[in-house]
């Protein structure tokens, strides 16, 4: 999957991927402060494919090559019974829904084709804060 960054904007692109289930091109925003900070490092090491990150051989990284280095920060982290990309994105959605973020723009972060995925597997964490919004509707 090829990704085009546009960091100086806070956006990612992910290119569409047959292979990935994704048929078209994803723009992901990031928090302004990785953007910069993503951006800076950019500019340092630029090269003619536009890559952020790359092996120690300057080759893309590959998903074999990204689960590597996340295992070993895992490792690192002592996080009991590691870490893989499901699990980091699962609870970034998680988190979202609990602070509040809607399903709606959850699908969207997630890339999912409809809201209704993401509200079967995220709808439970709602609970807690529809009942403080209900309290908004008090006097």
């Amino acid at each position: 999957m090829k990704t085009l960054s546009h960091l100086a904007n806070s956006i990612v692109i992910l290119a569409a991927c047959v292979n990935c289930g994704s048929k078209e091109d994803r723009r992901i925003p990031l928090h302004s402060r990785l953007g910069k900070i993503l951006a800076a490092y950019q500019r340092k090491t630029a090269d003619e494919e536009d890559l952020v990150f790359r092996t120690a051989g300057g080759q893309p990284f590959d998903n074999r090559n990204l689960l590597r280095e996340l295992e070993l920060a895992a490792e690192r982290a002592k996080i009991p019974g590691g870490c893989n990309f499901t699990t980091l994105r699962h609870t970034f959605a998680s988190w979202l829904t609990m602070k509040g973020v809607s399903l709606h723009k959850i699908s969207k972060f997630l890339g999912h084709s409809s809201a209704t995925t993401t509200e079967k597997h995220y709808a439970g964490l709602v609970p807690e804060s529809l009942h403080a919004d209900s309290e908004k509707l008090g006097p």
